[in-house]
């Protein structure tokens, strides 16, 4: 059976014939002479054995990455002894090639430059084999876009190595305690200080679902997330997905939202001097922020991929919020609804994965739970698919008693219940609803 998936082909397939444009023979040696002038370069080292066009420098390279994993120092004898072991000292042209290098490279000062131009050629080379290899697909009429456009995607943004061992893996979970420690390695904010404690945010290659009935405040919980992420310290590169409302409204909304103006007065032009000046103010933070917005109705999976690739690459982004997860178009419009989501579910969580960022997306919850006595959502109301449930890393469950019943004691308060959550306990984070402006905030916060 012929294979029609677009491979990123591992450039050691490719002839050893290459244009002399696709590698650099003085980078790749030079990348090896830095280490053995200074060792603790392959500390910051983000090249694979891949990344080297030359056999000769990928051996090479193994070796000193063993090394490094096994905390030997790397020098020219520590080299040849793990070459030896290897049986390759003959195949990379013995200790006068290890000494060719160090000779050759007088400073471990531009480690970086060499390293950024052997992995520009390693790109460059793998590019070429792969469209190479996608030419006779396209010449039959075959529509390879899509997987053309993620392999492109994984080629610009390498993410290393793939298989690890017991060193290194304990080595990542070290340096990410510290970062912890440190507060360096904080999730991208949710804007309500109560709801980041549950989880410390939103974690890079996190699939975030928040589900809740209509007229609850979904897209104003997410639009309130969306607020914080832009005003954080972090300035982060926001894009929002939106299949339900236009992008005047979405503006309106969050001028308002962050002006703290009323939306009611707003729509019915009654706004005063104080109002204009607030929306003023809201407008030129909106202008000055990292913020994209796509707003068409009915989008399919595929254009969200996409679109977040092409924001990834062109914009840097770092969060990803969709609204709503059942009003995305499925790849196959033939197949039942619940598999289109449950489908559509997979390739948000493995997107967010792709770009290492979070993607938040809103969901609908089935009416089911309005017939029972308590009707707090559970996981299990999801509409559509069960697959949320096993694919998302956090879900919320968004609840307002005043909904259901005008009458309530908790008026004003929403529930956010974390139904699930790998970073932290589940339970329920109560939270203030502030109508006039469409925006959740913090419990013990005044207006």
């Amino acid at each position: 059976m012929r294979n029609n998936t677009v491979s990123a082909i591992a450039p050691q397939q490719a002839e050893h014939h290459l244009s002399e444009r696709l590698y650099s023979h003085d980078a790749e040696s030079s990348v090896l002479g830095c280490v053995l002038l200074d060792a603790s370069l392959m500390a910051e080292c983000r090249l694979t054995q891949e990344s080297f066009n030359s056999q000769v420098h990928r051996r090479i390279f193994a070796a000193c990455l063993a090394l490094h994993l096994s905390r030997t120092p790397i020098d020219l004898i520590t080299l040849q002894g793990e070459l030896e072991r290897r049986n390759e000292m003959d195949m990379i042209g013995g200790f006068a090639y290890l000494v060719e290098i160090a000779k050759n490279t007088p400073s471990a000062a531009n480690f970086s430059a060499y390293q950024e131009i052997v992995q520009s050629r390693y790109q460059l080379r793998t590019t070429y084999l792969m469209l190479r290899e996608a030419l006779p697909r396209l010449e039959r009429g075959e529509n390879v876009s899509d997987e053309l456009a993620s392999s492109l995607m994984r080629i610009a943004q390498p993410s290393g190595r793939y298989e690890h061992g017991p060193e290194e893996i304990a080595r990542a979970a070290v340096d990410a305690i510290e970062r912890y420690q440190m507060g360096l390695e904080q999730g991208v904010t949710y804007g309500i200080a109560d709801l980041d404690a549950a989880a410390n945010g939103a974690h890079n290659s996190d699939l975030v679902i928040i589900a809740a009935r209509p007229a609850m405040g979904k897209t104003a919980l997410l639009l309130n997330m969306i607020l914080g992420a832009l005003a954080s310290s972090d300035g982060h590169s926001v894009g929002f997905i939106s299949a339900e409302m236009p992008v005047a409204q979405i503006g309106t909304r969050i001028c308002c939202m962050d002006g703290r103006v009323n939306s009611h007065k707003m729509r019915t032009g009654q706004l005063d001097d104080e109002d204009w000046m607030r929306l003023t103010a809201a407008t030129g933070r909106l202008i000055g922020s990292k913020l994209r917005v796509f707003d068409k109705s009915g989008v399919s999976i595929g254009e969200i991929e996409r679109l977040a690739r092409r924001w990834k690459h062109e914009h840097g982004l770092t969060a990803l919020y969709v609204d709503y997860l059942q009003r995305i178009k499925g790849v196959n419009p033939n197949a039942e609804r619940w598999q289109q989501v449950g489908d559509n579910v997979m390739r948000l969580k493995e997107l967010a994965r792709e770009l290492d960022i979070p993607v938040i997306c809103l969901a609908q919850v089935n009416r089911a739970c309005e017939e029972r006595g308590n009707k707090r959502p559970g996981m299990g109301d999801i509409a559509n698919s069960s697959e949320v449930e096993k694919e998302a890393d956090q879900i919320m469950v968004l609840y307002r008693d005043e909904v259901y019943d005008e009458s309530s004691t908790d008026k004003g308060i929403a529930e956010i219940n974390y139904v699930k959550n790998r970073h932290g306990p589940t339970g329920v984070v109560r939270v203030r609803w502030q109508a006039p402006f469409m925006r959740f905030c913090n419990l013990k916060e005044d207006y």
